[in-house]
């Protein structure tokens, strides 16, 4: 997979995990979309997230295991999502991971992955 347009594709998605895919480097247009919970893991070359700061409905946003060129003019858009309440993005440095934090602070979001919530919504029986 190449790309996540299927993100703006469907209208009434509200959750997505998406996970190890190195090819994808930029986000699709998610102004019309009403998806609430994003949640990332490994994904070595997206380093583009200026979509998710016109994500209208967007409450939560995560990334597990961030490349290490993140930094926090990547995630500054998420930031700057006014809805955006709770993001979280971690990287293998201690020190990348507290200035994140830091910045979440700053603009009042709470710092904390949003694994469990993303995949309650997804798998609200609990089995995967």
């Amino acid at each position: 997979m190449n790309d996540l347009d299927i993100l703006a594709n469907l209208p009434n998605l509200e959750a997505a995990e998406v996970c190890q895919l190195a090819n994808v480097s930029k986000l699709p247009d998610l102004c019309k979309s009403k998806l609430q919970h994003l949640c990332f893991e490994n994904m070595k070359n997206l380093l583009d997230f200026k979509p998710l700061q016109f994500a209208p409905a967007l409450k939560t946003a995560a990334e597990t295991v961030c490349p290490a060129a993140i930094t926090a003019d990547t995630i500054l858009p998420v930031m700057l999502n006014l809805k955006t309440k709770q993001c979280a993005f971690f990287t293998s440095s201690s020190k990348k991971n507290k200035e994140f934090e830091k910045l979440a602070s700053k603009y009042d979001k709470k710092y904390e992955a949003n694994t469990h919530i993303v995949r309650q919504i997804i798998f609200p029986d609990g089995r995967m």
